[in-house]
């Protein structure tokens, strides 16, 4: 079998800057993989970064924690969501079905989000 290191760059689409640098360290082989913040201040530019370097391979990075806004409706998570509204998610508020329909919610942003981004001209 043959073994391989594999080097992710996380939060692409957090800033602008460090979408920037993600991109040059990919292009100079430094790192092998990328992983998508679809919650990011800066994700609409990172995809447009991944359509202009026709990057064909990223990952999904689902922000479970942080001050970060969720893409779901306020009312459908609020069980995770801190004061401030930003997300506060606790281990044990994944199996409920406020968590579960956060993690579908998420994922199907991103998606859609990418795949009409990257495929419009």
């Amino acid at each position: 079998m043959k073994k391989c290191l594999i080097i992710t760059a996380d939060d692409f689409g957090i800033a602008e800057g460090i979408n920037k640098g993600i991109i040059e360290c990919y292009k100079k082989s430094a790192i092998t993989d990328i992983s998508l913040l679809a919650v990011g201040e800066s994700f609409e530019h990172a995809c447009q970064l991944a359509k202009e370097n026709n990057l064909n391979k990223l990952g999904v990075h689902l922000a479970l924690t942080g001050s970060f806004n969720p893409v779901s409706h306020e009312k459908e998570v609020s069980t995770l969501l801190t004061k401030d509204k930003t997300l506060s998610y606790k281990e044990e508020g994944r199996s409920t079905p406020q968590g579960k329909t956060f993690f579908r919610n998420h994922f199907i942003f991103f998606i859609k989000y990418f795949l009409n981004l990257i495929n419009t001209n």
